[in-house]
């Protein structure tokens, strides 16, 4: 039965990395994504150097928590520490997406502060911190970003990209989607000389929402 479901899952992970592709927030050779079971001491994790937009599920690499490669005969990606080091720190966490969404980054770059403007940002993004840059793959870049993770759903790395967890695949997309959307969105009004904001009292109750 796992080895069913395990291969639903990386089925999930190689289109999950094709509509990435196809959306334009990962490059041919950059970009990540992992996912695990539920309660499992490994996940399943893109490789390195390979074209993203047409991965199969052969390809994947299954990786325990501590970063040791258990099945694969392909290099897992460079950015393994930081899904490793997301998995430890979040039991709930059970798929995570590095993208390199290009809105996203350069309004960040810009120093623009990326808020919840919308019910869905609020509802399933919330405040969106951003790590200094550090080298990619490094023990401290993972550090960082699972530090922020503990208590947010996005972080922007930057210069880098960003990630999203989810309790699975679908959560992790959607949240990493509608991160770029927004600063989209308020790319847009700033463009068209308007603020893309909300009160704190139209804050509060989609906030409520969340446990209606």
């Amino acid at each position: 039965m796992s080895g069913r479901a395990e291969l639903v899952l990386r089925k999930e992970i190689v289109r999950t990395m094709t509509l990435l592709y196809h959306k334009e927030l990962i490059t041919p050779t950059g970009g990540n994504v992992s996912a695990r079971l539920a309660g499992c001491d490994h996940f399943w994790i893109t490789p390195s150097g390979l074209f993203k937009g047409d991965l199969k599920t052969r390809d994947l690499v299954k990786v325990s928590l501590q970063g040791k490669v258990c099945v694969g005969k392909l290099k897992p990606s460079v950015e393994t520490p930081l899904h490793s080091g997301i998995y430890r720190a979040r039991n709930d966490a059970c798929a995570v997406i590095h993208a390199h969404s290009p809105v996203t980054l350069g309004t960040a770059l810009a120093g623009v502060e990326i808020k919840p403007i919308t019910p869905e940002g609020v509802l399933f993004v919330g405040e969106v911190p951003v790590v200094q840059f550090d080298t990619p793959g490094t023990e401290d870049l993972a550090d960082k970003v699972v530090k922020m993770l503990e208590s947010h759903q996005v972080v922007v790395m930057q210069n880098h990209g960003a990630v999203a967890v989810g309790k699975n695949m679908v959560e992790a997309l959607n949240r990493l989607e509608i991160l770029e959307l927004t600063a989209r969105i308020m790319t847009v009004a700033h463009i068209w000389g308007g603020t893309a904001t909300l009160s704190a009292s139209q804050l509060e109750k989609l906030k409520h929402l969340a446990t209606a």
